[in-house]
């Protein structure tokens, strides 16, 4: 095993923000909705980062802790 193989790509990283976001969105009981309007983003924008077809923004992961208390 080489030293990259134990490195996770970009994506991965994307993808396990997005199902960190699903579960404590579900944890704290909201919809995406909910969470989208707190947060002041458009309810499909934290679908599609969830589902992992938008890779989340900076402010997004900021805004998504802060509401979500994760």
């Amino acid at each position: 095993m080489d030293a990259h193989s134990e490195e996770i790509t970009v994506e991965q990283a994307a993808e396990g923000f997005a199902a960190e976001v699903a579960r404590w969105r579900e944890v704290r009981g909201m919809s995406k909705r909910a969470l989208a309007l707190a947060m002041g983003f458009d309810p499909s924008y934290v679908s599609h980062v969830e589902s992992g077809r938008h890779k989340p923004t900076e402010e997004f992961a900021r805004l998504a802790d802060e509401h979500l208390n994760a």
